[in-house]
């Protein structure tokens, strides 16, 4: 993730996701303000995935849902995970065979 610079105007959001008040802000080391900063766009992407979850999106095509999932599960710092391969289909047996895996 990209280092960024302490706004003033990320206060706020630093009292929010980490409960610190304005007294502690101002009395708090540069480089540990900015550790916290620098984790707010994921926490922020964190809690934009929680609400995509609880409403799930009802009136979108599920491609859009999982672009939208995957792009905000990316910039929360979380691993995408793979695609699941279908052992069933010829597709999925050439995957599974160029892992090793297959019957022999």
């Amino acid at each position: 993730m990209a280092r960024r610079r302490v706004q003033h105007e990320d206060w706020p959001r630093l009292t929010r996701f980490y409960g610190i008040g304005p007294a502690e802000l101002a009395n708090t080391p540069h480089n540990i303000l900015r550790l916290y900063a620098e984790q707010l766009d994921a926490l922020q992407a964190e809690e934009q995935i929680m609400a995509i979850t609880a409403v799930s999106l009802p009136n979108q095509k599920q491609d859009v849902f999982d672009s939208a999932m995957r792009k905000l599960r990316r910039r929360a710092g979380f691993e995408v995970p793979a695609a699941k391969v279908d052992a069933s289909t010829e597709e999925g047996k050439a995957v599974l065979a160029g892992l090793g895996i297959g019957s022999g």
